[in-house]
């Protein structure tokens, strides 16, 4: 038996806790409604391509749906009655929620689908360091479990960001390396503030939310610099 100090630190124990419970409590039930949903295979197949991806697709679904379905926004759950009240009202948001996360689990497979075809087609080109850059840029957008670890909030744009690459490309065949070394500089200045302000805020520093902004704002500057009609 441990004692917690901190009210932050139990209260991220407390939902540490009851996302598990209510993983346990729902999990085949989820795992077989993913299983019967359209074109699950074919998902699966797509996913099997992000060699970064250290966990299966059902894993990170379910872990996502457990979250939004059940454990977003919720009053703090105390006792059984409070924790039945919190299954019956995941219940009823559960099919809006499930068809959301499918939605944006197929942009996000087939965003990065062509981001890898488009790396793919011009691997052997003599661009130097900007290849190398469009694979690193690529490899920031899309290694880890993204399905589960990307803020919801941002998961959606993220076949945004992916496009944009994709369109980064297709402009340096055109254009040369010249131009787009000039325009990644741009988006580099921001880059290395960003690192800076990491650096100094720490993991668990009270600047993370300040940081966690930051960072998507440096998305939304690079779409703009190399793909603006994209939005």
């Amino acid at each position: 038996l441990s004692l917690v100090g901190r009210a932050d630190e139990a209260r991220r124990l407390n939902r540490e806790g009851l996302t598990r419970l209510v993983r346990l409590s729902v999990e085949g039930r989820l795992l077989h409604r993913l299983q019967r949903a359209d074109g699950w295979n074919a998902l699966v197949l797509e996913h099997a391509a992000m060699a970064s991806e250290q966990s299966g697709l059902a894993d990170q679904l379910v872990d996502r749906l457990v979250r939004l379905t059940w454990l977003e926004g919720i009053p703090p759950v105390r006792d059984k009655a409070a924790f039945s009240e919190l299954m019956q009202f995941g219940d009823v948001r559960l099919p809006e929620v499930f068809d959301r996360v499918l939605a944006v689990t197929r942009d996000v497979l087939a965003a990065h689908q062509a981001a890898r075809q488009g790396l793919d087609a011009v691997a052997d080109r003599p661009w130097g360091a900007t290849l190398v850059q469009l694979h690193e840029r690529f490899a920031e957008l899309t290694e880890g479990a993204v399905l589960r670890e990307w803020p919801w909030a941002w998961l959606p744009h993220l076949p945004r960001f992916l496009r944009a690459l994709v369109r980064r490309i297709e402009r340096i065949e055109t254009r040369g390396t010249a131009r787009d070394s000039e325009l990644a500089a741009r988006v580099e200045l921001h880059a290395q503030a960003y690192r800076a302000l990491a650096g100094r805020c720490g993991e668990d520093g009270p600047c993370q939310t300040e940081l966690s902004s930051y960072r998507w704002l440096i998305e939304e500057f690079t779409v703009s610099v190399f793909a603006q009609e994209l939005g």
